[in-house]
């Protein structure tokens, strides 16, 4: 048996929504991910969370809940790609911008962040199975 509505997801997409955005805000603006380095890791883990709900809340709420439920692994990889996707395109926003130097976009922090994201999207997946899915 499965819960699934037009509402499913979306306080948690939109709380996390709101601390991913305002966090970041926040510590760019008072230095805080120079301050706390393992800050940035947190936020990559947020976001991938965020990225993954919202591809679950995208293509598998509603009547396509079963096709998840039914396709597990092909979900979650549908959701690490999503993650994958938008990580990534926010690494070349980063050097495009002139936030991250170009010495550090093929190094350890690239690829911790990526790591991270993709923590979170495993993050979301478990959460929408434990959300979803319950035994009736």
């Amino acid at each position: 048996m499965y819960y699934s509505d037009h509402k499913t997801l979306v306080p948690e997409i939109v709380t996390l929504a709101v601390l991913v955005g305002a966090g970041h805000l926040l510590f760019e603006r008072y230095s805080f991910y120079y301050l706390i380095p393992k800050l940035d890791m947190l936020m990559h883990l947020l976001g991938g969370i965020l990225i993954g709900l919202i591809v679950l809340k995208v293509f598998f709420t509603g009547k396509r809940a079963k096709i998840a439920h039914d396709h597990k692994v092909s979900t979650a990889l549908l959701v690490l790609i999503g993650v994958m996707i938008v990580g990534v395109g926010w690494e070349v926003f980063e050097y495009g911008v002139g936030l991250t130097p170009f010495y550090k976009v093929a190094t350890q922090d690239t690829f911790s962040d990526l790591f991270f994201d993709a923590a979170g999207a495993l993050v979301s997946v478990l959460w929408y199975f434990k959300k979803i899915w319950h035994a009736g």
